[in-house]
């Protein structure tokens, strides 16, 4: 039997939002990303969503959620369309107007200093 690599590569970073340290856990597989969004002490799965490139619209991502998650759902939308691929992302924190930009902010600033993991 022959073995093969993984294509999966995991990354983490944190980050402060609002007093609170919240960690990002990236999961790169061969042909999308998966993103965990939580609060550092407080890991839990509560929410997912997919964002998907529409094959029938120019750039316009199609985005359902998995288990409710309205934070997810946003966020997944806006990265596959910036990724250019499926990205799946479960946010599990209380999320507001004021949060989610500095969620996505965190988020936009690692693409760009380290895209091997996404």
């Amino acid at each position: 039997m022959k073995s093969t690599s993984s294509t999966f590569v995991s990354h983490l970073f944190t980050g402060e939002v609002a007093g609170q340290v919240v960690n990002y856990r990236i999961l790169r597989m061969q042909d999308s990303v998966f993103i965990y969004i939580g609060k550092k002490d407080e890991e839990v799965l509560d929410g997912l969503a997919v964002g998907l490139l529409s094959p029938y619209q120019n750039r316009e991502a199609v985005t359902t959620s998995i288990f409710e998650s309205m934070e997810s759902f946003d966020i997944a939308q806006k990265l596959a369309v910036k990724l250019n691929k499926p990205v799946f992302v479960s946010c599990n924190m209380n999320v507001d107007r004021l949060i989610a930009p500095v969620l996505e902010s965190h988020l936009i600033q690692e693409i760009k200093e380290r895209p091997e993991f996404f």
